[in-house]
């Protein structure tokens, strides 16, 4: 199926400006069964530079997004696609195409986490990408709200992530600071069994501090990812859902 995002047929000036042509497409015969209970494996696969489809989730932002190619190659949030694999589904929403002449991919916005937090894709599959239907490994990451933190100035910062965190394979932390275009960035990777992180003296001076209160502050937030994989009549698909926190502020004591 393809879809024309719209497109007027009663305005052609509107058809040149939004670049609708039945190029952009790859469609390749009738669309297959959906399989259903494919294998998933939890990571990335062993080669990234060969993916047929990334499937991606912003938990935090509530939008998905997806790129199909052919042949294989690295794909990423920011790549574009150049199939048309028919209606692609996250939790039942279908995703919606975005064209430029032979370039597309598809996007989800405001989508709602199911109460469960499974992640469920499916691709109805043209020519010789197959059609799927597959609920992911595990649930959803998921990071809730927090307040400000406070430290003495010669204290090491020990967060306790267990509230805060949950669902994840990889959390990260970031300390950071945005001087103009300039951003000051580190950042600490966490793995899903771990509990409890420390940033030491040294560590937080890795950043700029701000002063707010005429107290140095550092601004941070988590970012929790999850990956997984499968490969279908030698086709590889990446599946990549993520939720991060809002800003928050650790104010250090004299």
């Amino acid at each position: 199926m393809i879809r024309l995002k719209y497109c007027s047929f009663i305005l052609p000036i509107a058809i040149l400006a939004y670049g609708c042509t039945k190029k952009t497409a790859k469609l390749e015969g009738p669309a297959p069964k959906p399989l259903t209970n494919t294998a998933v494996t939890k990571g990335l696969p062993p080669d990234p530079g060969k993916i047929n489809g990334y499937f991606y989730a912003d938990f935090y932002g509530h939008g998905a997004f997806c790129v199909i190619a052919n042949p294989a190659r690295a794909l990423t949030k920011s790549s574009k696609g150049n199939v048309n694999a028919g209606d692609v589904k996250m939790n039942g929403y279908s995703l919606y195409t975005a064209t430029d002449k032979t370039e597309l991919s598809y996007h989800l916005e405001n989508f709602t986490t199911p109460s469960d937090r499974k992640i469920k894709w499916s691709m109805e599959g043209t020519g010789p990408l197959e059609g799927f239907e597959v609920t992911l490994p595990g649930i959803s990451p998921d990071i809730k709200s927090f307040g400000s933190f406070s430290i003495k100035k010669d204290d090491d910062f020990v967060l306790d992530i267990t509230p805060y965190a949950s669902g994840f394979d990889s959390l990260y932390i970031d300390l950071y600071a945005w001087l103009g275009n300039n951003p000051s960035i580190y950042t600490k990777a966490i793995a899903s069994n771990t509990t409890t992180v420390t940033f030491t003296k040294a560590e937080l001076q890795k950043t700029t501090h701000f002063i707010i209160n005429n107290l140095e502050t550092v601004y941070f937030y988590l970012r929790a990812v999850n990956h997984a994989y499968m490969t279908l009549n030698n086709k590889v698909y990446v599946f990549t859902s993520t939720h991060r926190s809002p800003q928050y502020l650790l104010y250090i004591y004299p």
